[in-house]
C-alpha cells in the first residue's frame, strides 16, 4: 500500500497512548491533574468552533503540518514548566493541537479517495492506529529508564517524524504525464 497519510499518523497515536497514562504521575498533583483535564476539554470544545473554519481556510494538509509541529514544540518545552499555571496552560494547549489527530484525517481520506472506498480506507485508518497505540505504553516505559523527561522528547521526536512522512505522503507528484 506504501507511505500514505493515514499511515503515519500512527507515530503519534504510539506517542499519545504512551505518553497519556503518565502525564499525571510526572505532574504528580492528581488535584492539578483533575483541572488539567477539566480545563483542556473546555479548550477543545471552544477550539474546535475556530479550528473547522481554520481547516478550511488553510486545508487539511497545512493544519496537519502546522498542528503536529506545534505540538512537538508544545510536548518538549512541558517537562520544563514547573508552575501550576504553566502546566495547565500547556496541557490545554497539548490538547487542543492533539485534537487535530482526531478530526482531520477522516477529511484526508475524503479528499484522496473515491466514494465507495473511504468506509473501507477510515475503517483500516482506525484498525491500523488502534493497533499501534497498543505499542505506545512500553516506548514511554522504555524512554523512561532514560530519564523523566525523555518520554516527552521522544513524543516531539515522533510528532516531527510524523510531519516529515506526512508531508512527503501528501506532496503532489511533480513529474508531467506522458
Amino acid at each position: 500500500m506504501g507511505l500514505n497519510a493515514s499511515t503515519v499518523e500512527t507515530l503519534d497515536g504510539m506517542s499519545g497512548s504512551g505518553l497519556s497514562w503518565y502525564v499525571p504521575i510526572f505532574v504528580g498533583d492528581l488535584q492539578l491533574y483533575g483541572l488539567m483535564i477539566a480545563v483542556s476539554t473546555l479548550v477543545i470544545a471552544i477550539a474546535a468552533l475556530g479550528a473547522g473554519v481554520l481547516v478550511d481556510r488553510v486545508g487539511t494538509r497545512a493544519a496537519i503540518v502546522s498542528g503536529w509541529t506545534l505540538l512537538a514544540v508544545t510536548v518538549a518545552i512541558f517537562p520544563f514548566v514547573h508552575q501550576s499555571l504553566e502546566i495547565l496552560f500547556l496541557y490545554s494547549i497539548w490538547a487542543g493541537l492533539d485534537m487535530v489527530d482526531i478530526s482531520v484525517p477522516p477529511l484526508i481520506i475524503a479528499e484522496r479517495y473515491p466514494k465507495e472506498k473511504r468506509a473501507s480506507v477510515m475503517g483500516l485508518f482506525s484498525t491500523s492506529t488502534s493497533l499501534a497505540s497498543i505499542i505506545g505504553p512500553s516506548m514511554v516505559s522504555f524512554a523512561l529508564l532514560l530519564g523523566s523527561s525523555v518520554p516527552f522528547f521522544l513524543k516531539a521526536i515522533m510528532n516531527l517524524a510524523g510531519v516529515a512522512l506526512f508531508y512527503l505522503a501528501t506532496r503532489r507528484s511533480t513529474r508531467k504525464r506522458t
